[in-house]
């Protein structure tokens, strides 16, 4: 009864007190940061199995169910799972809370890296991926356009990512939705057989051109020079005027044989917004912003 008592005889200094709490707490509600995906740490990770051309039967039994053996060794295991398809094998483990996410995806690796040998040849490739609510996009934009080219659309795109990357927070840019832009060589297969010309030597002249190749050193003296073949393209000229063969002493150049020019690639999905043909540029934020 002491503390009742001796908040009654001192009422004045009670009320001050109750109201410093309460304007602290005003305060601290205001003031408290907000975020929509609060981050925290969840000790969970995935696995993520690319198996061309392989079954559902068969991703199970030599991929799925060793990768799930090997990792159902580790302790606080809250939830193992797998999923596969066609050609792919999906593999999720989750931790108990409390424990170490670091600490629990470095155990994963481990099981996962021990068991490699023991898995098919024909795997393309294991990805690992540590669980983190900060891979969360915040911000998401659409480029809308029904009749510019692609390439404004990107240039747009990329315009916008250098704007936002100055932006306090911001982690990671991405633009997507758009066809990547290359370089397209028709060739004439009848000339090309006229002048006994092989697909393969084609392709070799392609690739030997754009090859840089050490050279080696030159010593002079007290100084030395290393030397380096570049073969880079600057423009698509350069790869025009690659040199593919050269018969009765006549060079036959890649612009001889075949219509070069710039193109997109096959476009593998399309994006649209509210119906319109779009590019996207998607924001991540920092760890602890």
């Amino acid at each position: 009864m002491r503390l009742p008592g001796f908040a009654i005889e001192n009422h004045q200094f009670s009320i001050v007190v109750v109201l410093l709490l309460v304007i602290s707490g005003i305060v601290s509600f205001v003031t408290m940061p907000r975020s929509e995906d609060p981050q925290l740490s969840i000790p969970g990770s995935s696995v993520i199995v690319i198996y061309p051309g392989a079954s559902t039967i068969d991703l199970e039994r030599l991929v799925a169910g060793p990768i799930e053996e090997v990792i159902n060794e580790l302790e606080d295991i809250k939830m193992l799972v797998s999923h596969t398809e066609d050609g792919l094998a999906f593999v999720e483990v989750e931790f108990e809370m409390g424990s170490d996410p670091d600490e629990k995806f470095s155990d994963v690796v481990q099981k996962v890296n021990s068991i490699r040998d023991e898995l098919p040849d024909g795997i393309m490739n294991i990805d690992l991926h540590k669980w983190s609510v900060t891979d969360v996009i915040i911000l998401q934009l659409a480029i809308v356009s029904e009749n510019a080219a692609y390439r404004d659309l990107e240039n747009e795109a990329e315009e916008l990512k250098r704007t936002l990357e100055t932006v306090p927070g911001v982690m990671e840019i991405e633009t997507m939705a758009y066809p990547e832009q290359e370089v397209r060589a028709a060739v004439d297969l009848d000339k090309m057989s006229r002048l006994g010309i092989s697909l393969d030597q084609v392709m070799h002249a392609i690739r030997s051109g754009n090859a840089n190749i050490p050279g080696g050193s030159v010593d002079i003296g007290s100084r030395k020079f290393n030397i380096r073949t570049s073969g880079d393209f600057d423009s698509i000229d350069d790869i025009r005027n690659t040199i593919v063969h050269s018969r009765n002493g006549r060079i036959v150049y890649l612009k001889d044989i075949a219509d070069v020019r710039f193109d997109y690639a096959d476009e593998t999905y399309m994006a649209r917004f509210n119906g319109e043909r779009a590019v996207f540029v998607t924001v991540e934020q920092k760890e602890g912003t």
